[in-house]
C-alpha cells in the first residue's frame, strides 16, 4: 500500500510528543508499505539533506516543503477578517496543495493520513 503522511512539522528527531506521534507510526508503517512523509519545513538545505539521510534510514521518502511559519505581527494583522484561522492559515500553500495533489495521481497513493495541527 502506497501511504501519504501529511504533517505540519518535520518528525525528526523524534524528541516531543508530537513528532514521535508522527515518526513512530511512519516508521512501523514503511515496514511493510511506500510511506511518504509530507512536511512544512523553514530549514536549510543541509539539514534537509541530514534529514533525507536519516529517513531513508526507515525507509521513509520525505516531500518537505518551505513554509515560512514563523508568528509575526503583520501575519496575525492580515489575517483578519479571514475565513481560516491565524495558526491554520500560516500551514496552508495552494502550490503545496496543487504539488500534493499531482503527487498523489502520479504515485497512485492508497492512503493519505493528514496529522494534527502544529
Amino acid at each position: 500500500m502506497k501511504i501519504l503522511i501529511l504533517s505540519p512539522q518535520n518528525a525528526f528527531p523524534p524528541i516531543d510528543g508530537g513528532k514521535k506521534a508522527i515518526y513512530y507510526p511512519a516508521k512501523t508503517l514503511a515496514i511493510n508499505h511506500e510511506v511518504y512523509l509530507a512536511f512544512i519545513h523553514n530549514i536549510d538545505e543541509q539539514e534537509l539533506y541530514s534529514l533525507r539521510h536519516e529517513y531513508s534510514k526507515a525507509n521513509i521518502t520525505i516531500l518537505p516543503y518551505y513554509i515560512n511559519t514563523v508568528d509575526t505581527i503583520t501575519k496575525l494583522f492580515n489575517n483578519l477578517g479571514k475565513h481560516l484561522p491565524f495558526k491554520i492559515e500560516k500551514y496552508y500553500s495552494k502550490k503545496f496543495a496543487r504539488k500534493i495533489t499531482k503527487f498523489c495521481e502520479e504515485k497512485k497513493i492508497d492512503f493519505i493520513w493528514a496529522n494534527h495541527s502544529h
